[in-house]
């Protein structure tokens, strides 16, 4: 078989061999590979983003032991593994993003590093974000389970506040032997030496023991704030208690003040775990700019939280409006003088609880008003021209609660007595045991 000879490429592509035949746009998918086929490796892409953030996240913790210590050699594995696993599309995708990062980086402009780390979301949004809600697992699992009010509330926060604590320092002390170590490697020296570099640096008697003390730190006020404080407050009563307390705040205010407790935080860690690679590759001998990827990263790191903060806020916002909805239809439901039993409507558990705590307070508050009637002899300038006068005014019962009746008057004379048992069936009702239940969240 014979072949013509291979031509140089002159900067143009060869024309269509036909009239009718045209070039078509890429789709990302090959020519022969379905749209169904394209859709399962895109879903498996983001099963091994959010995947391989756990096992990051894992790691961390394991490296508060000593970067590259055996559990972490095996998460740093496993992590490779997963990575080896996307489709080549996002292979190809993230090592044309890795070359576009180290030529801005190198060209030492602020701006074009934070443009390409930038481009770098923009190009797997959702990718990014699953990656680092997974990262965040640890502390978010930590507030799933104390948060429900087995534990207490301190002891709650402070399990996530330990466990931000050391992701942070795990995180410094792992970045800083990987750094180290593959520039000892790209410098020639040999895999023993080059470990040996490493884990001198990562020491926490060693040249970066500040940095990691950093790390620890910002890592433990991310822990208690953001989406893991949205998380532990979920999980437990307090949205319930907030709703009582305060006026619930919209979704969207709740989606914003999300994202406004997030990201700052992951910005703050994402730039401090450059700047000590930086500084610890300083501190080996490498001329190594100190700000060199800092602001980029921390751009980066922003991006990937604020949907997560986003969208945890998105959840309490709701949950909210939910808690005050049903505390408002159980003090409706006490100032109708019905009893404190949920409508069998309500199915939650936890939204039966929301329901009785609002007839508690509506009782409650009733049961003040109604101490605070003024005693007949200190009444004077009441109205009396009719029969039945009500003398509104000299009253501190709140009308909704129905027990206002007690400022009725036949002219002039105003009754004193306290409220009985009878109106509502349950003034001093102390209901149901499953509403005893309900009320205690149990």
């Amino acid at each position: 078989m014979t072949h013509s000879p291979l031509k140089p490429f002159q900067g143009e592509l060869d024309k269509p061999s036909s009239a009718g035949q045209s070039l078509k746009p890429f789709t990302e998918t090959l020519d022969d590979e379905s749209s169904g086929r394209g859709l399962i490796r895109g879903a498996g892409d983001l099963a091994i983003a959010l995947g391989s953030g756990i096992t990051q996240g894992v790691k961390m913790l394991t490296d508060t032991a000593g970067a590259d210590n055996a559990a972490s050699r095996f998460l740093g594995k496993a992590t490779d593994a997963q990575t080896d696993l996307v489709s080549p599309q996002r292979k190809a995708q993230k090592q044309a993003r890795s070359e576009i990062i180290k030529a801005a980086e190198e060209s030492g402009s602020t701006w074009e590093e934070v443009k390409a780390y930038v481009g770098g979301f923009a190009e797997a949004p959702i990718d990014t974000t699953l990656n680092a809600l997974g990262t965040s697992a640890p502390t978010l699992v930590a507030g799933l389970l104390t948060g429900g009010g087995a534990v207490p509330a301190i002891a709650a926060r402070a399990a996530q506040v330990g466990l931000g604590a050391a992701q942070g320092v795990g995180g410094i002390k792992g970045q800083i032997q990987e750094s180290v170590k593959q520039k000892h490697l790209d410098a020639g020296a040999t895999e023993a030496d080059a470990s040996k570099r490493a884990d001198e640096a990562q020491a926490y008697a060693g040249p970066n023991a500040g940095s990691i003390a950093l790390g620890g730190a910002l890592g433990a006020v991310a822990g208690g704030t953001g989406a893991e404080s949205a998380v532990r407050r979920l999980a437990g009563r307090r949205v319930a208690a907030e709703a009582a307390e305060k006026a619930a705040p919209g979704v969207l205010r709740a989606t914003a003040a999300g994202v406004a407790k997030e990201a700052p935080m992951e910005m703050l860690q994402g730039g401090q775990e450059r700047h000590a690679s930086n500084t610890a590759l300083q501190g080996e001998g490498f001329d190594v700019p100190t700000w060199q990827g800092v602001a980029g990263q921390a751009a980066l790191e922003g991006l990937a939280s604020a949907p997560m903060g986003g969208g945890f806020g998105a959840l309490e916002g709701m949950a909210h409006k939910g808690a005050a909805q049903r505390q408002s239809e159980g003090a409706a439901a006490f100032a109708s003088g019905e009893p404190r039993t949920p409508p069998e409507s309500i199915k939650s558990v936890v939204a039966k609880a929301q329901w009785v705590r609002g007839w508690n307070v509506a009782q409650a508050q009733a049961q003040e008003a109604a101490a605070g009637l003024t005693p007949a002899t200190e009444l004077s300038g009441v109205l009396a021209d009719q029969p039945g006068a009500v003398d509104r005014a000299s009253c501190n019962v709140p009308q909704w609660t129905g027990l206002d009746r007690f400022c009725v008057g036949q002219r002039g004379h105003r009754e004193s007595q306290r409220p009985h048992e009878g109106r509502h069936g349950a003034v001093t009702h102390s209901g149901s045991a499953s509403a005893q239940g309900w009320a205690d969240g149990s």
